[in-house]
Parts: structure tokens; C-alpha cells; sequence
């Protein structure tokens, strides 16, 4: 089914012509795509010019200067007294107008925003009187032409929020319909989760995403990195657009962040900083406590650099360079880990004795035979006066990071019909990560990132422009581990043996580039802006995932005594490469049909060649046929990727102080393929090996530590199935809502928005069915001759409706914004490390998803106190040049799925309910335990057959605690000379030190037993149900960011 298909009869009507001129367009102007705020940094500055009487001046000559670079455009209005400026660089602005027989209007000076559109109606008068000139679609006006919402952070919202971290992508915890005050996996745009699918993330609109996703995570593994994309002090705006997209908008279900980064002027300007951190200002991680017995933990930061910027030849070259350095140490907190007791040590038989060797010391108090009752995990007791198996061991996990980033850009005014702009931004880092407590358990992670542009601009007329550019984005991560090598690691399956020593989960090298060319074209005719144009993509991933195995073990004596019960094996010996392209193309026309109606139509084509290895060994798996298809094209790439747009805004009294605008669309995310058919590949493949399959292979082998990968018996390999004819994923979105100006310079929107996706990708972005799981108690398959049989299919989907308040104010000292979305986002969309309930049916799995917020509240401000530039000196100097600034994030909880065993290596089917239990205790009380255990029970049939035991419980039924974070800064500019300044700055992060828990344990049982002919299932019962053992820093493996206690900040600025 295409998006044409969905539009439905009526619009077609609409879109046919369109579609004709945009064939045209392209065929007469290859590689074309028009300006926009996605790929070029310009705006639009368009209006009317009219005489006292209120009539149209045709011909009028209106004169368009950058503030910053003296540069002019000069243009005239037509016959209708119109004009229509594009393909501006984003700056301040001042516009004139002139005509025979009047004076000359002038406006005051006007900020253009990456892709805004400033309407500028200036009324000439008879010469020597005051002209009368009136501005929307600026930030702090109605926006008459355009159906976008969302937002636009200026430079000083950037320099001046308090983000703790600096990180760019936390500023999208304060963009209308976006939640990020949350753990991993769990924040959201739009109801769309925003790590791997839901939002497209820019440079100057160049790709910024990781290469392998389209969210706004730009490491891996365990990285600490955040200054990936762009320094806060050479960012000159963020665009955010979460609805009412035009043409040029792609690669992404709907939301766009364009982070746009600063040029030089014809004044020199320049900044020296130093951010300090230290956990002396700090108060305690709420989990550093007597009852964990873990002290106040080390963190020591500085985050240094500087800009300088200008001009090389003055009204014609500019410069702007940026260097940023972070050095950092924290330590993560597990409140809840768990290690083996010195019983269970003792038991540890000959050939486990490297293993123990390994283990982390016991902690003090806890060494005794048995265990003190303090120390003991409960329900873990080894019998016989033994005492517990376990025993608490709470972990402080040292963390430290070293971080350079670097860019330069400049601007080149070639002529008075060409510019040229290049931008280069270099990111390296190594973060030293403690995975745990025992031996070798650090992880060293080097990462690096790289971003270059290069953009030419050409007029060829006052009303024709083109803009070609061309960029690069590279990605190189190696995320490693200190184990002991070869690489290996100790679980529990299916059951919790604490944290027994092996290296991180993945050990691999990732280098990932993105080429990217893009042509644009924009021409006004009349009441008609044009554009039309293409952009192209060359992705080239490669990933070398370091061979590793883990040794499963059912039992404790299971450990004890080296009897695994399942080997796995994961990586391959060298790289693995996949590449494709993508060949964008659209067409968009906005007509201003009146003054009071524009309206909006866009036609989008995308065509996203299928994804194929390097050398042609990849080969898709067939359930039918329980058999490998040819090694090659693993698939047919869609071809009907057609995605119209329309979208209306009506000013219903024409005076730009009220708006009404609706929109609907359709967007297209290519399709992510990764690396899963790596496995099909039997010399590559990931697989594990029971111990049945080993004692009954022919001939039989062990599988007992230590031992080498055993060979690739029948029904071990795990295999991934495409679709042979997948369709990409897609978005319908849609928007009704009305724009008010209730004070001067103050706009309150109010906006129904929603969205639906279809043929979300299961086993890529989210978890994979399965057509051959095994039974999670005998582990018998379906099928014989292979293992897990992953369904990387199209068929998920998800629905989101919404309604989006949003107060802006910017007017005289103060920039305030607040944002206020009550929400429901339903789905099957179970994230990639979770699991089905029924791996042969998600729907069963269909209702609130994973990143389901009912309320959330955000709000900004930035306040410059009074100058007392009219006081005296002593007055001035003590109570002048202070600024003050705040962020506030509050939501409701976050939903939690109640299954039977949780965790990664969990088991997801989920209990049933108990008649007459409420599922929260009458007091909750985060972080004890909140919910009832009470409330929930193992159906009592449970045999470990997926699907065939379906409990009544729903996914997600319950939810966590809410988030509440008051941040807040404050600054005192010093003057030095009248063009150098000392800045003081102190940032309070958490400002009430209120605790920000993560997400509870959610499983009712560390271990199952199945129903028997005599009984029936049973469940050894969690102790830690309902708990919280982190907060939202700690789930999030950073004391740096959203969810800390209180920490304080203090900094020094030199200006100039």
C-alpha cells in the first residue's frame, strides 16, 4: 500500500499536478532540491509594501542587509506590491523600502531563522512622515505562512539554559512533544522512540546520525561522549519541527533537529571558557546511603575551550573556528548488585577455580559461613545450614572519559551571485567504563566523529536561486574489554546467579560513512514560491563484532561444578560490509492564495536501493522452506515510496496576530537492515549449543569451561529471515490547530497532533518474532535444523494522538517558552533488548508503549536583569549585567511490563492477575517496592510453550515513578573593556536535589518450575519486585546528564 494510496480520491486532485511539475523540474534540472531548512542554513524574508491609503506599491525597491556581513539583496515587489526574498542566510536582517514620491521605511533589525519565513509589511508614507511597518514569523510572532510547529532555540537560549553535560541533544527535553527525562529506550518524539527510528538529527542539514539509525544516538556501547555533534558555543540555533513538514523534509517518520552552527561577521568576536565540576558541590546519588553502604563517589569534570571568529576580508570572507575539551571521572551506582557468597565460592570445583580467581572480593561483613542475614539475597539459601547463595554487594563503577572536539567554518562571498560555505567538525574521545566488580571488568571505548560541508549558493535572479552541496559523515567506534582473552563470559539461564565476571555484551569496531549530494532549487513567480530538487545518500557500513563466548549455567551447583548448560558463541573473525543508497526527489508550491491563506501542496519520491554485503555472501533465510535462498540480493527494494503533503494557514482577521492551520502528510524512514544476516552465513554465524545437542551429536563433545567453540551441529545455528518484498517504514501524520498572540510578543498555540506508523521493522530497530522458539523448559524447537529463526518483518506498527500546548514569550530581558503535551501512544513495538510475550504473535503484545507518557510539562526561561547603565559606577557594577536562567521538567511515570522473569536474559511471558488484588500496595513509596506481588501469579498450566499459556496481565500495565528536575543558573557579566567582558557563571542542576528514579524490577520470579501431571507451575518469588535500583543517571550510566542528584556547576566566560 503506497502513501498515494492512502491519500484518497479528493486530494488526488491536487497532487497530479503537482507531480507533473515536479517531472518537469527534475528532468529539465538534475540533482535539484530546494532550500530548505533540512540541507541549507536560509530563510526567507518575504511582504507587502503598500501607500498611506493601504494600496499596493508595485515596483517598490526593497533592500535586504545583513547586519553581520553588510551584505545586500536588492529586489523589487510586483504588480500586487509583493516580494518574496529566499535562500537567505540565517542572520539578522534589516529591511527598506523605497518608491517615487515617498519616504523611504525602514524596519527594525529582524532575526531569519534556519527555514523560517519573516513576513515584513512595510507602509511607505509621503516623505518626512512616520512609516508604519508590521513583522510576523519571527519566534516571538504568529507564523502566517507556514503549518510547521515545534521550535526555535537562538544562540542565547543555547549559551545561557543550564544543560548539565553540555550535550546538544539534551536540549530536546524542553521541544514541544518530546520526552527525554527517561532511561534508555524510553524517550520519544511525537510518541515515536527517538534512539533508533524517530527522529532525523542535522548538521547545517547534514546527516548526524550514527549511520545505522535514525535517532539522536551518535555512540555506542557504553560511550560517554557528548560533545559528538557540535560545541554549545558554536551553535548558533537548533530547529526543531515535530508537525506540518514541508517537501524537503525526509529520511525520518516525521521530527527534524537541524543544529545550526555559527559563522564569522565583519566584527572579531571571541570566547575563552572553563566549566568546573566536583562532587564537593555536589549532594549524594540517592542510593549513596547506609543501607547500600556506599559512600559519596568521586566526580571530577572540566569542560574547556573557547571560539574565535571574524572577518578575513571585510563584507566578503569570514571565519569562525571552535575547540572544546572535556575531561571527566564519575562513578555509577548499582544499589541492587548481587554476588556469589563465600559458601558458594567454596564449592567451586577444580576447573572453575580460573573463574573464581576472577571474582571480585566479598564485601566486608559478608564473608562468614552462612552469610549474615544483612548480607543474604533472600530466597537464594543453599539449604543444610548453608546460608544464601547470594549476598548484596552494592557497586560504585568508576567511569572516566577524555573528549576533544574541534570545527571551522567559513563563508565566502564570491560575488554578488555566488557564496561558498565549508564546515569541518572532528570529535575524539576514549571512555574507560566499569562494567562490574570483578577481574578486567573495564572497558576501554575510543570513538571518533567526523562531519564536513561544503555549500554554494548562486543567484540568478531576485527570484530564482540555486544551492548545491556536498557532505561527508564519518563514524569509527571500538568498544573493547579488559577480560582475560579470549573473551569469555558466565550467566545465569533463566535464573540469577549475581554478577559473575566476562567482558561487555559487545566487543566490536564500527566504521560507518555517509556521502551525501544535494541540489536545490527556489523560484517565486507571483503568489507562488516554487521548489523542487533532490538529495542523494551513499551509506557504507562495516562492523567487526570480536568473537566471544558466554557459558549458561541452570543452577547454582550447575556453576559450582562446570556443568553448563548452554554455550554461546558471538562474532567473527574479521569485517563485515553493507552498503546502499538513497535518491530523494520532490516538488512543493506555496501559494499565497490571499493575503490571509497560504496554502501548501508537496509531493516527496524516495527510492532506497536494497541493502547488500560487500562481497555478496549474504543469503536470507526461508521459514517455509527451512532453507537458505541464493547468496546475493537479499531482497526487492520497494519502488512505490510516493509521500504527498498538504497543509493550509489562514490569518481569519488579517492582522497576523491570529492563525488557523491543518496539515497532513506522509513520511518515509528507510528501511535499517544492520548486520542480523551476518548469522546466516555459517562460518560467521552467532549460535548456541545445549547440552544435549552435545552429548548426542555424533561424535559427542563438551561443552564444560573451558572449551572451543564446538562445531555447528543441526539445529544450533540461529538464522534471521527479510520479507522478500518489504515495504519501508512509514508515518501519516497529522495537525489542527491555531496560533494566538495574547500579549505583545507572546504566542499561545494549541494543537491536536497525531501520527500512525505501519511497517515498523521488527528484529532491527525492535525486537524480532520468532518462528522456532524454544520451549523455555524442555527447549524443545518446531524445527529441527536450526535454532532461533529471528522474523525480521514489516508488520509492526503504532498510533499516537496528542494535544500540544505551547506558551512563547520574548520580549524586552526575557525569553520564556513552556511546552505541555497530554498524550497515548499504543503500539507492538517491544524494544531491541526486550521480548515477546508470544515470539509467533506480537499482536498480543499490542497496547501502551514502551515510551507511553500520559502528561509531560516543560519550560525555559532566560532573564537579563537591568543594566543601570544610568546609575553610578558602584551601582552598576554591583547590581547590573546579571542574568539569570531556568529549565523545568516534570512528566507522569513511565509504564513497566510485569512478566514472569525480568531482565535481559528474562522471561517475558507475563502472570496472570489476582482476583480481587490491587496491583499497587496502598502506600507507594519509590524506591521500596510499589507494586503488589500479591496482585500477580504464574498461570498454573504454564509449561514453557510460547503461546500456548497467555497470562491476562497486558503489556505494561503498570507504571514508575514520575520525574519532577528544577535546573537553574545564574550570571554576572563583569565589563574589562568596553569591548571585553568577564563572565561568572554557577548552574545548579536538580536544584531541589528531588530523586529521579529509574524503572522497577518488574519480574515476579527469579526462577520457574513448570507444571507437572501432580502440580502445578510454580515461582520462586523476586525479592526486589516492584523496587528501583538506580536512578534515572544511574540506569543511563552517567552522573552527568538528566535524572542526577543535585549537582552544582561554576564557570568562567572572557568575551570579546
Amino acid at each position: 500500500m503506497t502513501g498515494t494510496a492512502n491519500l484518497g480520491g479528493p486530494r488526488r486532485t491536487v497532487v497530479e499536478p503537482l507531480l507533473q511539475v515536479a517531472i518537469f523540474f527534475v528532468t529539465c534540472f538534475p540533482l535539484v532540491r530546494p532550500v530548505s531548512a533540512q540541507v541549507f542554513d536560509t530563510g526567507t524574508i518575504a511582504g507587502l509594501v503598500t501607500d498611506p491609503s493601504g494600496a499596493a506599491v508595485p515596483h517598490a525597491t526593497i533592500t535586504i542587509t545583513n547586519v553581520g556581513t553588510s551584505i545586500e539583496r536588492t529586489l523589487q515587489t510586483d504588480q500586487g506590491g509583493n516580494f518574496v526574498s529566499s535562500a537567505l542566510p540565517s542572520g539578522n536582517y534589516v529591511v527598506s523600502a523605497t518608491a517615487i514620491g515617498f519616504g523611504k521605511a525602514t524596519s527594525q533589525t529582524i532575526v531569519l531563522n534556519v527555514g523560517a519565513t519573516v513576513q515584513v509589511n512595510l507602509a511607505l508614507t509621503v516623505a518626512g512622515a512616520s512609516e508604519s511597518i508590521v513583522i510576523t514569523g519571527t519566534s516571538t510572532t504568529v507564523d502566517t505562512s507556514s503549518t510547521a510547529t515545534g521550535t526555535t532555540l537562538d544562540s542565547n537560549q543555547i549559551a545561557n539554559l543550564p544543560v548539565n553535560g553540555r550535550d546538544v541533544s539534551d536540549f530536546l527535553e524542553i521541544a514541544p512533544g518530546s520526552i527525554n527525562s527517561t532511561g534508555f529506550f524510553q524517550g520519544s518524539v511525537n510518541g515515536l522512540e527517538n534512539v533508533f527510528t524517530g527522529l532525523n538529527i542535522k548538521i547545517d542539514g547534514q546527516n548526524a546520525s550514527r549511520g545505522d539509525i535514525n535517532g539522536f544516538l551518535e555512540t555506542e556501547g557504553q560511550e560517554q561522549a557528548r560533545v559528538t555533534r557540535a560545541s554549545i558555543d558554536s551553535i548558533q540555533e537548533i530547529d526543531f519541527t515535530n508537525n506540518g513538514y514541508n517537501g524537503e523534509s525526509g529520511f525520518s517518520l516525521g521530527p527534524q533537529m537541524n543544529i545550526v552552527t555559527k559563522s564569522g561577521t565583519n566584527e572579531y568576536h571571541g570566547t575563552v571558557f572553563d566549566f568546573f565540576r566536583n562532587d564537593a558541590l555536589d549532594a549524594k546519588d540517592f542510593f549513596e546511603n547506609a543501607t547500600t553502604g556506599l559512600s559519596k563517589q568521586p566526580l571530577r569534570m572540566n569542560q574547556f575551550g573557547g571560539n574565535l571568529a571574524g572577518p578575513i576580508v571585510k563584507n566578503k570572507l569570514f571565519f569562525f573556528t571552535n575547540y572544546e575539551g572535556v575531561r571527566q571521572r564519575i562513578s555509577n551506582i548499582n544499589a541492587l548488585n548481587e554476588t556469589l557468597s563465600a559458601y558458594a565460592r567454596s564449592q567451586f570445583n577444580a576447573a572453575m577455580q580460573p573463574v573464581l580467581a576472577q571474582m571480585a572480593p566479598l564485601p566486608a561483613g559478608c564473608t562468614a559461613i552462612p552469610a549474615p542475614a544483612s548480607c543474604a539475597v533472600p530466597n537464594t539459601d543453599a539449604g543444610n545450614g548453608h546460608g544464601a547463595n547470594l549476598v548484596f554487594d552494592p557497586a560504585a563503577l568508576p567511569v572516566s572519559l577524555r573528549e576533544d572536539t574541534g570545527s571551522v567554518r567559513m563563508d565566502y562571498q564570491l560575488s554578488d551571485k555566488d557564496r561558498l560555505t565549508g564546515r569541518y567538525n572532528i570529535n575524539d574521545s576514549l571512555t574507560n567504563y566499569t562494567i562490574g566488580l570483578n577481574q578486567g571488568q573495564l572497558s576501554p571505548q575510543a570513538l571518533r566523529t567526523q562531519f564536513g560541508k561544503l555549500d554554494e549558493a548562486h543567484t540568478f535572479s531576485p527570484t530564482l536561486f540555486n544551492e548545491f552541496s556536498v557532505a561527508l559523515n564519518r563514524f569509527y567506534s571500538d568498544t573493547n574489554s579488559n577480560t582475560p582473552k579470549p573473551l569469555v563470559g558466565f550467566a545465569g539461564f533463566f535464573t540469577n546467579l549475581g554478577s559473575l565476571p566476562g567482558p561487555n555484551t559487545f566487543n566490536q569496531i564500527t566504521p560507518f560513512a555517509v556521502f551525501e549530494v544535494f541540489d536545490s532549487v527556489s523560484k517565486t513567480a507571483g503568489k507562488h514560491t516554487v521548489k523542487w530538487g533532490t538529495q542523494i545518500r551513499v551509506n557504507r557500513l562495516n562492523e567487526w563484532l570480536r568473537p566471544q563466548q558466554t557459558y549458561y549455567f541452570g543452577s547454582f551447583s550447575d556453576l559450582e561444578n562446570d556443568n553448563p548448560f548452554v554455550l554461546a558463541k558471538i562474532g567473527f573473525p574479521g569485517f563485515v560490509g553493507i552498503r546502499n543508497s538513497n535518491w530523494d526527489f520532490y516538488g512543493q508550491d506555496d501559494w499565497k492564495i490571499t493575503r490571509k491563506l497560504t496554502f501548501s501542496v508537496a509531493l516527496r519520491y524516495e527510492y532506497n536501493t536494497a541493502w547488500t554485503e560487500g562481497h555478496g555472501r549474504f543469503q536470507n533465510f526461508d521459514v517455509a522452506t527451512q532453507s537458505f535462498l541464493p547468496a546475493g540480493q537479499t531482497y526487492n527494494a520497494p519502488k512505490t515510496d510516493f509521500a504527498p503533503r498538504i497543509g493550509f494557514s489562514w490569518d481569519p482577521f488579517g492582522k497576523g496576530k491570529t492563525v488557523v492551520h491543518g496539515y497532513g502528510g506522509i513520511f518515509y524512514m528507510p528501511m535499517q537492515f544492520g548486520f542480523g544476516l551476518v548469522t546466516n552465513i555459517p562460518a560467521l554465524s552467532n549460535y548456541n549449543v545445549n547440552v544435549f545437542q552435545a552429548i548426542f551429536a555424533n561424535p559427542p563433545f563438551s561443552i564444560a569451561y573451558p572449551s572451543p567453540n564446538p562445531p555447528l551441529p543441526a539445529g544450533t545455528q540461529n538464522v534471521n529471515a527479510f520479507p522478500r518484498n518489504p515495504k519501508d517504514p512509514y508515518s501519516t501524520n497529522w495537525l489542527f490547530g491555531v496560533q494566538q498572540e495574547v500579549a505583545r510578543n507572546t504566542v499561545l498555540t494549541i494543537n491536536y497532533t497525531g501520527n500512525k506508523t505501519q511497517h515498523m521493522q521488527a528484529g532491527v530497530s525492535f525486537a524480532a518474532p520468532n518462528a522456532n522458539p524454544a520451549n523455555a523448559v524442555t527447549f524443545a524447537r518446531q524445527f529441527s535444523g536450526f535454532a532461533n529463526e529471528n522474523l525480521n518483518y514489516d508488520t509492526l506498527s503504532s498510533n499516537y494522538n496528542a494535544l500540544q500546548v505551547q506558551l512563547r514569550r520574548n520580549v524586552g530581558r526575557l525569553t520564556l517558552e513552556t511546552n505541555y503535551t497530554w498524550s497515548h501512544e499504543i503500539d507492538d513495538l517491544v524494544n531491541v533488548f526486550g521480548g515477546w510475550s508470544d515470539p509467533l504473535n506480537p499482536s498480543i503484545d499490542r497496547g501502551s508503549g514502551d515510551w507511553d507518557v500520559r502528561h509531560n510539562l516543560t519550560a525555559s526561561a532566560v532573564y537579563n536583569l537591568p543594566e543601570f547603565k544610568n546609575s553610578g559606577l558602584l551601582v552598576r557594577n554591583a547590581f547590573g549585567g546579571w542574568q539569570t536562567s531556568s529549565i523545568l521538567q516534570t512528566r507522569s511515570g513511565l509504564p513497566a511490563n510485569v512478566q514472569l522473569i525480568s531482565g535481559f536474559f528474562g522471561l517475558p511471558m507475563r502472570p496472570d492477575y489476582v482476583s480481587g488484588q490491587s496491583v499497587y500496595l496502598s502506600n507507594v513509596h519509590w524506591p521500596d517496592s510499589s507494586y503488589n506481588i500479591n496482585a500477580f501469579a504464574i498461570e498454573p498450566t504454564y509449561n514453557g510453550q510460547w503461546g500456548q499459556v497467555i497470562g491476562t496481565v497486558g503489556r505494561n500495565a503498570v507504571r514508575g515513578p514520575a520525574f519532577f528536575q528544577w535546573d537553574w543558573s545564574l550570571m554576572k557579566n563583569f565589563p574589562v573593556t568596553e569591548r571585553l567582558k568577564l563572565q561568572f557563571r554557577a548552574d545548579l542542576f536538580n536544584l531541589l536535589n528531588h530523586p529521579n528514579f529509574g524503572g522497577p524490577d518488574a519480574g515476579i520470579c527469579t526462577a520457574v518450575t513448570a507444571a507437572t501431571t501432580t502440580s502445578p507451575a510454580s515461582c520462586t518469588a523476586n525479592p526486589n519486585f516492584g523496587r528501583v535500583g538506580g536512578t534515572i543517571a544511574d540506569v543511563n550510566g552517567s552522573q552527568i546528564g538528566t535524572g542526577t542528584a543535585r549537582q552544582a556547576q561554576f564557570a568562567l566566560k572572557l568575551m570579546f
